[in-house]
């Protein structure tokens, strides 16, 4: 905004745009005009990109998969023998992989498994580490 000592002489990011057909102040104000309009824009745009989750291991899915999963699905998404036996899911099995939505592995992980092993995590967790968990875990399966 500009000033020239009149309260009423401020000059808004709007104004500067719609003046910016005329030349007063040649080709340097006309980029000192842009450069005052353009920065709040970026700064702006910056702070959301910073503020913006990371893609699916955000949350450091590995680190919180180790923590809270590996115990009993083993560190490679593999139950050891007493677990598998107790119906512990593994996350290797291609049919389970291809048969089961996101959405499903989802609330297994809110919500816990009623009858089994599976415990909720639903205070444990943040929306962002269970996303970022269900990729994790997609990562674990065979490839194709």
């Amino acid at each position: 905004m500009r000033n020239t000592g009149n309260s009423a002489d401020w000059t808004t990011p709007a104004q500067v745009l719609e003046n910016e057909g005329s030349n007063e102040g040649g080709p340097f104000m006309t980029s000192r005009r842009l450069a005052l309009v353009a920065a709040p824009v970026l700064t702006a745009l910056a702070a959301a990109a910073l503020a913006a989750p990371s893609p699916a291991f955000g949350a450091d899915a590995a680190a919180v998969f180790k923590k809270k999963c590996a115990p009993c699905h083993g560190k490679e998404g593999q139950p050891n023998k007493i677990f598998a036996k107790q119906g512990v899911r593994s996350f290797k099995d291609a049919e389970w992989q291809k048969a089961t939505k996101d959405a499903q592995i989802e609330e297994s992980i809110r919500m816990g498994k009623k009858g089994t092993m599976m415990a909720s995590f639903e205070k444990q967790l943040s929306d962002e580490e269970v996303t970022a968990l269900v990729a994790y875990i997609r990562t674990l399966g065979p490839g194709e």
